[in-house]
Formats: structure tokens, sequence, C-alpha cells
């Protein structure tokens, strides 16, 4: 990995509380990270109702008062595979990279299919 790849991870979250499982995931991409040699930090915005805004204020941070390369947006009530977004860091040269993740239908049941 490039030695001047860095990455922020940034959670709005509504009450400012997280998930068992988002807390074990970032855990464990952080010792990921550090045994990559990949600095990384984490954002939090909490108390802000309206998740588009909360982005938004987040990633205006992100580009004036850090000096991270990349930011990785994470919901506060999202698990995820640490080796799968370690090989997704490998893309870390091109300018965009996205990944799928389930969603909660009514039910609260998760999904990978459109409702």
């Amino acid at each position: 990995m490039s030695s001047n790849f860095s990455v922020a991870i940034a959670t709005p979250t509504h009450r400012g509380l997280f998930s068992a499982s988002y807390v074990r995931s970032v855990w464990g991409m952080q010792n990921s990270c550090m045994k990559a040699g990949i600095p990384v930090e984490l954002l939090l915005l909490p108390n802000l109702t309206m998740v588009d805004r909360a982005r938004n204020v987040l990633s205006s941070f992100f580009l004036h008062r850090t000096n991270f390369t990349h930011m990785l947006f994470l919901d506060d009530d999202m698990g995820f595979d640490i080796d799968d977004i370690m090989r997704m860091f490998e893309w870390h040269t091109h300018d965009v990279v996205a990944a799928m993740y389930g969603s909660k239908n009514m039910t609260g049941r998760v999904s990978s299919r459109p409702s």
C-alpha cells in the first residue's frame, strides 16, 4: 500500500450511540490498519438528526481540517467484514470506491435485494 494513504472514518450518529457490530468492526479495522501502516482516525458527528446534513458537515471537516487522503463513511448501526474493507483499500488510487451492503426492510431484517 502507498505510504501516503490514510483514511478518516466518518460516522454521523443521531443520538451518539453505536451498535456493538459497528464498534467491533471499527476496532478490528483500526487494528488491521495499524498493522498495515495505514494512518486512521475516527470523525464522529453526534446529535445531528438529518443524515445528509451530517455527511456534508463531516465531508467539509475532512476536506478543510484534516490531512487524510481518503474518507470512509460508515453508519453507526452497521458492522462489516474487515477483510472486505482492507481489500477495498487496495483500490485507493481511484477517485471513488464504493461497496454494496444489505439494507433493513420494514421487518428489521437485512436484505441485499432492492425493495
